[in-house]
């Protein structure tokens, strides 16, 4: 007889298309300033400079 799911199955959940977040989960993180905020400075002041495109190439 299976074991009635525990806290953090759903993370051993293989099936395609299934996730350990839904998708309006993942929206609330996205929107959360609190995840945002690092990536816009993060881009704002990389580490490494940006390359230029070289011509022809």
């Amino acid at each position: 007889m299976p074991e009635p799911p525990g806290e953090g199955d759903h993370l051993r959940d293989r099936r395609p298309g299934r996730g350990p977040v839904t998708p309006r989960q993942l929206l609330a993180v996205v929107r959360d300033p609190r995840f945002t905020e690092p990536l816009r400075y993060a881009d704002e002041y990389p580490v490494r400079k940006k390359d230029t495109p070289v011509r022809g190439g």
